[in-house]
């Protein structure tokens, strides 16, 4: 699948399905992408992708911050639904590294934060993950990471449009 044109050679005169329907290969590319990264954290610090990105979207909050997110809001910003999110703060909160409080608007629900451990872990992954990142976009010049990068935008701007028009809510 390493071929990239938008029409890859047909196979006895007909493409297989597939080899190039765009979101099938996207899922791929997606996919791949998360195991390269995962890598980074997944072994040297026992990590789940799903508790990673929980760890980032809870780090990326200002280290001075009280507030915190709801289990609501990190499946959001980490594209995991109710369960995946709930597994990772389990683990992430037995490891002490996230703390939950009483939400004051909703008892039912609690904000969740980073833990001084949580806070020092998430400082020390990022760089690795951001060198994993430049690594893997390495194979592409400035111009092309810059087209890649607002070729996503529109993409996912024309995904939740399409969304909206259909009455489906936008994941975020």
């Amino acid at each position: 699948m390493s071929n990239l044109s938008p029409h890859p050679p047909s196979h006895a005169g007909r493409t297989p399905f597939l080899d190039d329907f765009f979101p099938y290969r996207l899922a791929v590319l997606a996919d791949g992408v998360s195991r390269a990264v995962a890598e980074v954290y997944s072994g040297r610090y026992d990590l789940t992708r799903g508790q990673w990105r929980v760890l980032a979207a809870l780090g990326n909050l200002p280290s001075g911050e009280k507030g915190g997110l709801s289990a609501k809001a990190l499946t959001g910003q980490t594209m995991l639904d109710k369960v995946q999110v709930s597994r990772a703060v389990s683990g992430l909160a037995a490891a002490r590294l996230v703390t939950g409080r009483t939400n004051s608007r909703d008892k039912r629900s609690k904000t969740l934060a980073l833990t001084a451990t949580g806070r020092a872990l998430f400082d020390e992954i990022a760089p690795l993950v951001r060198a994993r990142e430049d690594s893997l976009l390495s194979v592409l010049d400035r111009q092309h990471r810059d087209t890649l990068l607002s070729a996503m935008r529109a993409l996912d701007d024309r995904a939740r449009q399409l969304q909206r028009d259909n009455g489906l809510s936008s994941p975020n």
